[in-house]
């Protein structure tokens, strides 16, 4: 081809036409990516990379997976992943469909509770946004996110873990453009820039639910950046962490809270683990028999639970008798597994 054709209005037309496409893939295969990474932190424990790929060989090699969830496609054909992505995808989304009667209980009542003020949130148009999730470890705040995604939120939710890299307003801005689908190559550097850049991503999107976890660990100019989102767009905000979140938010950045919670604040559910009901209901289904157990004994497990790990304290007893061959286990199976259990997780 000689220098006119190269130069011809047409060709240049047709090279910027494929170089869109192009685009277009790439941040399709970054969103995707993304959708997958999330089953990947919902599990319990979270999968390394490596043991990621090998259970899902169409993601590539872990270095391939690391380099597209980071949104650098630079050496990667993203018409040739796309497809084998969205495969993954299809998949996790079937079997999560197969085991979320087990796994997602929707009607117990941590869930219930976060599911319940979800959905009138999505009905609310107020200035008060903002819904707080508390609880200690494995009181069920991420399972309660996990429901929600799974219904009333499902399409309308991102969901971005915050984490101790989160004292900086400029990194909790780059995870929340990660999440939203921007390419990393495409994020502005500037902190102005950034964040003139995600409230248009975040406008862009209309009511959408952005729910953080692990929101124990954000400062207070992550806080105002809660508060600047809340203002100048729709969006809804999640944030869950630990049941010391907002004695800490106050104390850590009391006026950025204050102004935050006071004006924001639509509800705030606080999760305190299994009660006797719960806790006969989960081993119920866990262990997919009667559950004619006395209710002392469920008691006994329900007060254990409170002290030793909520809801994963349960699920190391169901692991402890299911081990053990014991499907259909006495009241003595279960308090001698609980206190085993107990044992681990001290």
């Amino acid at each position: 081809m000689n220098f006119l054709e190269l130069s011809h209005p047409e060709h240049a037309a047709d090279l910027a036409e494929s170089r869109e496409q192009a685009a277009s893939l790439e941040s399709q295969l970054l969103a995707t990516a993304r959708q997958i990474d999330g089953y990947r932190q919902a599990r319990r424990p979270v999968p390394s990379d490596r043991a990621w790929c090998r259970e899902w060989p169409g993601l590539g090699s872990p270095k391939t997976w690391a380099l597209i969830l980071a949104g650098d496609c630079s050496t990667v054909s993203a018409a040739a992943k796309l497809p084998h992505y969205r495969g993954v995808l299809s998949a996790l989304a079937s079997q999560t469909k197969a085991y979320a009667a087990e796994e997602l209980y929707e009607d117990l009542a941590g869930a219930q509770e976060v599911c319940l003020a979800a959905l009138r949130l999505m009905h609310h148009h107020g200035k008060d946004r903002l819904i707080l999730i508390e609880g200690g470890s494995g009181s069920g705040k991420t399972s309660a996110l996990d429901v929600l995604a799974a219904g009333e939120g499902s399409g309308s939710m991102i969901r971005v873990e915050a984490d101790e890299t989160w004292k900086s307003i400029r990194v909790a801005m780059f995870h929340l453009l990660l999440t939203l689908g921007v390419p990393k190559g495409d994020i502005e550097c500037a902190t102005g820039e950034r964040l003139d850049q995600l409230m248009a991503v975040v406008g862009r999107r209309g009511r959408i639910i952005i729910a953080l976890d692990e929101a124990h660990h954000v400062t207070g100019g992550v806080l105002n950046l809660c508060k600047t989102i809340l203002n100048r767009t729709e969006a809804l905000l999640i944030m869950a962490g630990m049941k010391t979140l907002l004695q800490k938010l106050r104390a850590s950045s009391s006026e950025e809270a204050k102004q935050l919670i006071h004006n924001r604040l639509f509800a705030r559910v606080v999760l305190a683990g299994p009660d006797a009901e719960g806790a006969r209901e989960f081993l119920t289904r866990r262990l997919r028999v009667p559950g004619a157990w006395k209710p002392a004994t469920i008691a006994a497990l329900a007060q254990a639970a409170a002290h030793a790990g909520h809801w994963s304290y349960l699920r190391r007893v169901v692991d402890q008798l299911l081990n053990a061959g014991l499907a259909d286990p006495t009241d003595a199976d279960l308090l001698a597994a609980g206190h085993t259990a107990a044992k681990e997780i001290a």
